[in-house]
């Protein structure tokens, strides 16, 4: 998919869970489904659709890359399954792919922007303020680019304290996006 059709899928398919209405997708190959969507988020290194297949019950996770066409139904669905059950599906797929890591940062300033990333599940969220009034967060999330995004903004107050593996991958994102590194590194014990 280009850039724009990646872009325009993303939407549509958040119009849709917004607007709780089923989606006919034409996937690879010639096959064709109907979803009713519940998320969209990453999962497996692919940014995916989470859903209920219409026709049999089933929930489904198909990445956005997989995806040709797409067009929103105008037809009635009632969903058969609880948030509880989509979170646990996604958290059962990550448990198998061994695809989050426990992320937490240390966030200085005093304006929080929005401390939910777009587009990730959160498993077992935890913010807390210590006693020098700054903000930890943490949650267990897939690393990818769309999530280091969000933490640079943030602001400058912001520190990944944990994993290293984050850590640096944040610093390299910086880079890449030709920001100077403003984070501190985590001092050795």
């Amino acid at each position: 998919l280009e850039n724009n059709e990646y872009e325009e899928i993303k939407k549509l398919i958040d119009d849709s869970i917004e607007g709780q209405t089923p989606l006919n997708l034409k996937l690879g190959a010639g096959n064709y489904t109907k979803i009713f969507p519940r998320k969209l988020v990453h999962i497996s290194g692919d940014l995916s659709l989470v859903g209920e297949e219409i026709v049999d019950g089933s929930i489904v996770c198909i990445g956005l890359t997989f995806i040709e066409s797409i067009e929103i139904d105008q037809d009635q669905y009632q969903t058969q399954y609880s948030k509880i059950e989509i979170d646990d599906f996604i958290a059962s797929i990550r448990a198998v792919e061994d695809s989050e890591v426990r992320l937490i940062l240390k966030i200085k300033s005093q304006q929080l922007g929005e401390l939910r990333p777009p587009h990730q599940y959160l498993g077992n969220p935890y913010v807390v303020t210590n006693t020098e009034g700054e903000t930890i967060w943490a949650a267990s999330v897939e690393p990818s680019d769309q999530l280091y995004q969000w933490i640079g903004s943030l602001g400058e107050g912001v520190e990944v304290l944990d994993p290293e593996s984050c850590r640096i991958a944040f610093q390299q994102y910086l880079g890449q996006k030709g920001k100077i590194e403003q984070f501190p590194k985590k001092k050795s014990a």
